[in-house]
């Protein structure tokens, strides 16, 4: 016979349990308290900077993004209206930064190949 596993017959229980709050989000999060905004970014900043880095693919660039998402986040923490889990919130400010980012980069690497084009000299005016 074939011992059970015993952590079959365990309750599954979350690793964190936080009593529900009225007025929190799904995760628990107080919109203004400064503890949960402290607790908001230990837990996610390192998975939103993946997230992030899978964007821009510098990690930096990443960091830096993911930091000022949650600056952003941070000043408008007391208005934040817990609609959704506020790692979402704070995960879509995260990923319009790094959007907005690729697409400055990319506007800038085409501006330097214009100008590139416009500084080098026309082969057809030379054979006139």
């Amino acid at each position: 016979m074939v011992a059970a596993d015993a952590s079959i017959n365990e309750p599954l229980v979350p690793a964190v349990i936080r009593p529900v709050v009225e007025g929190a989000d799904a995760d628990g999060y107080r919109p203004g308290s400064h503890h949960d905004f402290e607790l908001l970014y230990e837990r996610e900043a390192l998975r939103l900077t993946r997230t992030i880095y899978a964007i821009l693919g510098d990690r930096e660039e990443a960091e830096d993004c993911v930091q000022e998402a949650f600056a952003r986040a941070y000043r408008d923490w007391e208005n934040y209206r817990p609609d959704a889990a506020a790692r979402f919130w704070v995960q879509r400010i995260a990923i319009n930064l790094a959007l907005s980012r690729r697409r400055h980069q990319k506007q800038a690497v085409l501006k330097d190949r214009l100008l590139l084009r416009s500084h080098t000299p026309d082969r057809h005016a030379e054979r006139m």
